[in-house]
């Protein structure tokens, strides 16, 4: 969906909001609506969350292939 998060590569060195250095060029998690990113552990622990969640929406709604 349109605001769902994604992986991506970091566009220029900066910081995460729990203080985290992100390199540009990282692989990053992206949140597009807030512009929120996590980076390593952080994010394959979002990445999994949100893949958990999205898997259990479409099995309830039935829209699961």
């Amino acid at each position: 969906m349109k605001h769902d998060p994604y992986w991506t590569v970091a566009r220029f060195d900066s910081v995460s909001p729990d203080g985290a250095r992100v390199k540009k060029g990282e692989r990053i998690f992206y949140y597009p609506k807030t512009k929120k990113v996590l980076n390593g552990e952080k994010a394959e622990q979002a990445a999994r969350d949100f893949e958990a969640s999205r898997f259990d929406e479409a099995q309830y709604s039935g829209n699961w292939n």
